[in-house]
């Protein structure tokens, strides 16, 4: 079997003494000793150069001559030498032979134009691409303007006053920090804050912490948590947007459950930590954000911590709110929107808790990036601030393209759909009902009584004569009806106004294996039914000049059987005579509809089954 190509780059790994996250070169492992303790020195070889290394050996049984892709390195210092650590690899393939003629190279001797002339010594004509060098970012100038930070509070310059204070000029980048590195000094800037927190352990040991994030000159960033004593001692002095020097803290391998930080690891400090403030460095930028859009949240994994950016459509007031532990807290949602597939808007729903929820300050139709958030299955797909959730107002590519959709969408008044990701799914324990039941049971015969149903339906027919009215399209209307006034309409509350909102109230037929049923919907039911707003059916059908009959029959037809759970009001109805009979029947309202949710109505089928079965 031929070797792959090995990746010449050593040398630069030796000059600059640092790692570029995503280069995974392949290497060959010419010389293992084991020294116990999990790790072994290696000498590694790129073909043209050898060094020697310290390796994990929890990635795999590594012998002589064996050919490696390394993921992960750092430079780090062990008895006075620095040598490349290698902490994650993985083991291609073995070898009998040394490929090419390597040479020793150590640190100060790498030289950046003789060994990196040489082609690289191939044992298969397979190429490798080794990916450009990092270090490239520049940093980001764009002012910001806090919609929501955890509370500041005023603090000391510095801490540790046992210490002689740091330099800049010592500091390094986080990608150069390793386990094996002791003095290390960082410089960042704090970009999350998080709120103080209890902690309580079944055995009974409790305490708290704090966390803070920190973003370098190079966008990598770093968490750094305080526990017990060190919240008191340096809760008060980190502040959002302020860059600070830290040393002297104990580094640790990031836990993936409780942090969202891409890095492999993080700070912990202690009482003999040095944490200084210092003057505003511009080449550190504010943030980085990885934006998710709101169309591939449902494709993510519950409790996932990820950045969004939306414009707020709606936001509630702040309410007290006690949690299942009996705790109190507060409560507050917002509605944000963001540009869907084709001519769509898709919207979620954020919740905001405790101090987010009583200090956040947006407004109806400001775009905002909500940094730090909590994906969850519950109403189907939702968010949920966590204590170092951030909600900032800032000018980034990804705010003004929403900007730019909303003037289309609505400014302009375009008609484009609301795909609403957060809603109740369809509990597998609610009562259902079939079209034949509503007769046999009598539901809305009573004319004191409303009764109300689920059932799960197909439609069938869609009246399609009256299918809407000309509303008011001010919000705080709620959709009243308006009446033409001669080139505009008039509005009871508002007057004279020179445009209106299409709403739909319609009629259709819903069957099941039992029989069928008349029903009218509203706005909401009308858009998911027919899948557009009321007013291009307006257009289709009744202004001259923008008329198509045939897209209007085509969306009736493409209405027609589809399935969805329908929660319906049945009330007697006076006008439910027809051809002249005044005699009132039962009227069935849609109050709310969903498409069927396949894996939760086979999981209603199941539980029917099982009662047979115990019959």
């Amino acid at each position: 079997m031929q070797a792959p190509q090995l990746t010449t780059c050593l040398a630069d790994f030796v000059k600059n003494l640092s790692w570029t996250v995503g280069m995974q070169p392949v290497l060959q492992v010419i010389k293992k000793t084991d020294f116990g303790s999990g790790k072994f020195k290696a000498i590694i070889s790129d073909g043209v150069n050898q060094t020697l290394s310290v390796c994990n050996n929890s990635s795999g049984d590594i012998e002589d001559l064996d050919i490696i892709r390394v993921t992960y390195a750092v430079y780090g210092k062990i008895k006075e030498k620095r040598l490349p650590i290698i902490t994650t690899y993985e083991k291609i393939q073995g070898h009998g032979r040394i490929i090419g003629s390597p040479t020793q190279i150590s640190v100060g001797t790498a030289s950046p134009s003789a060994p990196q002339s040489k082609a690289p010594p191939q044992a298969a004509p397979t190429p490798s691409n080794l990916p450009p060098r990092g270090n490239q970012t520049r940093p980001s100038t764009a002012s910001s303007k806090n919609a929501y930070t955890p509370t500041k509070n005023k603090g000391p310059i510095a801490y540790n006053s046992n210490h002689a204070s740091i330099s800049e000029n010592d500091a390094i980048p986080f990608k150069k920090l390793n386990e094996y590195e002791k003095n290390w000094v960082i410089k960042g800037r704090v970009t999350t804050k998080s709120q103080i927190k209890e902690w309580k352990k079944a055995e009974g040991n409790s305490g708290r912490l704090f966390s803070v994030d920190l973003i370098d000159g190079d966008k990598d960033e770093i968490r750094v948590v305080g526990f017990n004593e060190c919240v008191d001692k340096y809760f008060d002095l980190f502040q959002v947007g302020e860059v600070f020097l830290i040393s002297k803290g104990k580094l640790r391998h990031a836990n993936r459950n409780f942090s969202p930080i891409n890095f492999p690891y993080e700070i912990t400090l202690d009482q003999n930590s040095i944490v200084e403030l210092v003057g505003n460095d511009q080449s550190i930028p504010k943030a980085t954000y990885n934006l998710v859009k709101l169309t591939d949240l449902r494709s993510l994994e519950d409790n996932k911590v990820i950045d969004v950016a939306g414009l707020v459509d709606s936001i509630d007031q702040c309410k007290p709110y006690t949690t299942k532990a009996k705790k109190e807290t507060f409560r507050r949602a917002m509605r944000l929107l963001a540009p869907g597939p084709g001519n769509s808007t898709v919207s979620v729903t954020l919740t905001l808790w405790g101090q987010a929820a009583q200090e956040v300050k947006v407004g109806e139709k400001d775009i905002v990036i909500c940094k730090s958030v909590r994906k969850s299955s519950f109403d189907d797909v939702s968010l949920n601030s966590i204590s170092s959730t951030v909600i900032v107002k800032e000018d980034v590519p990804e705010v003004e393209y929403i900007r730019t959709w909303y003037q289309k969408q609505f400014d302009e008044g375009s008609t484009a759909i609301v795909q609403n990701l957060s809603r109740p799914r369809e509990r597998s324990d609610k009562p259902r009902d079939v079209m034949e039941g509503l007769r046999v049971k009598g539901l809305g015969s009573d004319a004191d009584n409303v009764d109300f149903v689920t059932v799960r339906g197909t439609v069938t027919f869609i009246k399609d004569g009256t299918m809407y009215y000309d509303a008011c399209p001010r919000k705080e209307c709620n959709g009243k009806k308006v009446t033409i006034d001669g080139d505009g309409f008039s509005c009871r509350t508002c007057g004279h106004i020179d445009s209106c909102l299409r709403r739909y109230i319609m009629s259709f037929v819903v069957n099941d294996h039992t029989g069928h049923q008349w029903v009218t919907g509203f706005d909401d039911v009308g858009q998911l039914v027919l899948g557009c707003k009321a007013n291009d059916i307006h257009e289709m059908r009744d202004v001259n000049e923008k008329k198509d009959m045939d897209r209007f029959e085509k969306t009736i037809f493409n209405a027609n059987f589809n399935s969805y759970i329908l929660n319906m009001k049945c009330q007697l109805s006076q006008m439910q005579g027809g051809m002249g009979s005044t005699e009132p029947k039962p009227k069935f309202t849609v109050m709310s509809a969903s498409k069927v949710d396949y894996a939760t109505e086979s999981k209603i089928l199941l539980a029917k089954i099982a009662e047979y079965d115990k019959l």
